[in-house]
């Protein structure tokens, strides 16, 4: 585990004292004159309940009152489990009575640790991405000896329990009781990824030292260890258990209050003043990390459409039913079972609250908002208009990418093979600030003095800032690993692909082809695939009249293998997820070689060897595709067929050894015993494979060797877009020459 912790929270790892991170944790408002920044407030705009003279009186008090810290007998463990248990239960306890004598201050019920208690070594019913359950040294929780059954990270009812829990981690080493408590931090964002941090206490036992730890989707931010034996490390933990106890709302205790489990409420415009109340039918997709974009995806039910909502994650492997692909224009008259009395009409779920709280039962504490840099593109359904189902999207993309994939569905949706968005925009707190994790950071100038050395002594050169992002879709997609005939699979490889050149002529390289980012989802698109004019026109503005003529007559004969493979209105697959893109036009204005760009699995290969300084050019994209290509035909689930030399090739594939892969993959050809995906797309993909090596040794010998060393947009631009239109054509002249042979067949087995 401890690499893993080492690899994923890295450099961003920093330490607070008691004060700061009290003033971080605790209830706050901003103050009158305060502007906001970006969408932020500074920890320095905040009125913060901790810095008020009603909290000094009750953490004085506290203080005079806060039991003693002492070992029990026992074994050493035990001891000190025990023991810590108890000191935490009480000086809770003791907070809120302190909190009880003070009217500034809530009463007991209405407070989120109400009855915060603590008990030794109870074991998780359940386990995080498949791994065996954990035990935590100590779990904290209301109420928790007093619950019936077994504890679980994510309960199977629609109890809250899990949202108050707090593990404690307990033992001699930080490092290792960080990666520790690492899982525990995993367990809670799994069990409810509407949070913003996960909570855990470590306390090292040799020196009686206690820390508070805050994971977030940047890093690590931790108090400074407080020795409980001693008056003055006392004090401190007093002040941030204070900061615990007083917390009241669920956005305090760290909730992204606009959705749950089950259901979510979504904007219908910028403004902020009507929200659609949507039912989770089913989560697709969920990543589990600490740090990172913590990408989820929801099938949601809109109003005309409320059977009983399922949350269970997708099971890798298994697919979406096509009665959940709706196309966007698909409508449906009401659910498919029970009586439509119990829809709610639309004008019952747009809420007119603006930012009150929605009163109903188990979601009273969901809250509307008003959405920061709102965004749709042109010819986007309004949300309001839609029934039946819709996709939402929700991640924590780095703040120096924050609109990447907003502006590029702002100026890319609606374009052939590209995913039909609705809206996109960032979801803010209860004052209208962007929802971000930036006040676990230090301020800039203060990295290297809070740096907490846990990994490497070399302090971040920037903070891993991140805001909680939403979009919204009319379709849903399934991997292409799906696919239930040659056929399928074929049109879903070429409209994916021309799903990349729309968005490439719209001005944007996407940076991260991969399986779960290129879908099918059949859907009708008004035009059909076409040049744009705004990329022709600028091509005609180059100053290259050669490199023009020769784009030209790429885009002529895209167009012609277009009408040569039957691209009609409808499209059978998309590309989505545009975290990682940029437009073309500003990529010579950024660092565009301080990072390698991508999904590990499906960079090509010169991404992964070459050193930093190599810029990401359309070639890389276009390999990704070949690669999503092999993933799909040998990973195929509806085949039925499986063969131990097909075993060669999957796992080179997921140990990403590229070359290996595709050696065994070509050697499958002499094997009489291989499955009927392989048999239909052999020939294909030996085919499409030597004009992958093709191109990559066009870019090197006509671009990159000959680049001058202050080669920038002038240099390089007409190179992309005759590498971008020349590997696209590549590929569909490999396609067309396949086209009437087995990669069209509508059955994987051979025709009778």
């Amino acid at each position: 585990m401890a690499p893993n912790v080492k690899k994923e929270i890295a450099d961003q790892t920093f330490l607070f004292s008691s004060s700061e991170l009290a003033r971080t944790l605790s209830p706050k408002k901003p103050k009158i004159n305060a502007v906001l920044s970006e969408g932020f407030f500074g920890i320095d705009d905040y009125d913060c309940t901790v810095d008020g003279e009603a909290f000094g009186d009750a953490l004085d008090n506290l203080v005079a009152q806060l039991p003693s810290f002492s070992l029990t007998t026992g074994t050493a463990e035990q001891a000190c489990n025990e023991s810590l248990a108890k000191f935490l239960t009480e000086s809770v306890t003791a907070c809120h009575d302190v909190l009880d004598k003070q009217n500034e201050f809530s009463e007991r019920p209405e407070r989120w640790y109400n009855d915060l208690e603590f008990v030794v070594g109870t074991p998780m019913a359940d386990g995080t991405e498949g791994a065996a359950a954990l035990k935590p040294d100590i779990m904290g929780g209301n109420g928790i000896s007093k619950l019936d059954g077994a504890l679980f990270w994510k309960p199977p009812t629609d109890q809250l329990a899990h949202q108050t829990m707090l593990p404690v981690g307990v033992g001699n080493c930080w490092r290792k009781m960080v990666a520790h408590a690492a899982t525990y931090a995993r367990g809670l964002f799994g069990a409810n990824p509407m949070r913003v941090f996960a909570l855990i206490l470590g306390f090292n036992c040799d020196n009686n030292q206690l820390r508070f730890l805050v994971f977030h989707r940047g890093g690590l931010a931790a108090s400074h260890p407080y020795d409980l034996t001693q008056e003055d490390g006392l004090k401190e933990v007093a002040r941030l258990l204070l900061t615990l106890a007083s917390w009241r709302t669920a956005a305090e205790a760290g909730f992204i209050t606009c959705g749950n489990d089950t259901t979510h409420l979504l904007p219908v415009d910028k403004e902020g003043e009507q929200y659609v109340r949507a039912t989770v039918k089913e989560i697709l997709f969920q990543s589990l990390c600490v740090r990172g974009r913590m990408t989820q995806v929801f099938l949601l039910l809109l109003p005309t459409d409320t059977p009983k909502p399922t949350t269970t994650p997708r099971e890798k492997g298994k697919s979406v039913s096509e009665e959940q692909l709706p196309g966007p224009a698909t409508v449906r008259s009401g659910p498919k079972t029970g009586s439509s009395e119990n829809v709610p009409s639309l004008s019952k779920v747009l809420e007119q609250t603006k930012g009150e709280q929605v009163q109903t039962g188990p979601d009273a504490h969901l809250k509307c908002f008003k959405p920061f840099n709102f965004q749709s593109s042109d010819g986007s359904p309004v949300l309001s208009d839609l029934t039946g189902t819709v996709v939402l999207k929700a991640s924590w993309p780095s703040i120096d990418r924050r609109k990447n994939e907003a502006d590029m569905f702002k100026d890319c949706g609606g374009q052939y093979g590209v995913m039909p968005d609705v809206s996109s925009y960032e979801v803010t707190g209860e004052h209208g600030e962007a929802i971000s994790n930036i006040l676990f950071f230090p301020k800039e100038h203060e990295i290297i003095d809070h740096h907490w050395p846990l990994f490497t002594s070399v302090p971040p050169k920037t903070r891993n800032i991140r805001t909680y992002q939403q979009y919204i879709f009319t379709r849903c997609g399934k991997p292409l690993t799906t696919a239930e005939n040659p056929r399928q699979l074929s049109r879903g490889l070429r409209d994916c692909l021309l799903g990349w050149l729309s968005l490439y002529m719209c001005g944007y390289l996407h940076r991260d082809p991969s399986l779960g980012n290129v879908l099918l989802a059949p859907g009708e698109n008004k035009e059909g695939f076409k040049i744009p004019d705004v990329f022709l026109d600028h091509v005609s503005s180059l100053p290259d009249s050669t490199a023009a003529e020769e784009i030209k007559e790429q885009c002529g004969k895209v167009e012609e293998l277009v009408a040569k493979l039957g691209v009609s209105t409808k499209s059978f697959a998309v590309i989505t997820d545009g975290d990682l893109s940029i437009s073309w036009e500003k990529y010579w204005d950024v660092d565009r070689r301080g990072f390698k760009l991508g999904t590990p699995e499906f960079m090509s290969r010169t991404l992964l060897v070459i050193p930093r300084d190599y810029l990401h050019s359309p070639v890389d994209d276009l390999e990704s595709f070949f690669w999503v290509a092999l993933w799909s035909v040998v990973f195929n689930e509806t085949s039925g067929e499986e063969w131990e030399v097909e075993c060669w090739v999957r796992d080179s594939l997921m140990r990403n050894e590229k070359d290996v892969a595709i050696r065994r993959f070509l050697y499958l050809e002499i094997e009489e015993r291989r499955n009927q995906v392989t048999q239909r797309f052999q020939a294909f993909i030996e085919d499409w494979w030597e004009k992958v090596q093709l191109l990559h040794e066009q870019w090197r010998k006509e671009v990159f060797v000959k680049r001058p060393r202050d080669a920038d947009a002038k240099y390089y631009l007409p190179h992309f877009h005759r590498f971008a239109l020349r590997g696209v054509v590549n590929v569909l002249e490999v396609l067309d020459q396949h086209w009437g042979g087995e990669i069209s067949w509508e059955s994987w087995g051979r025709p009778e």
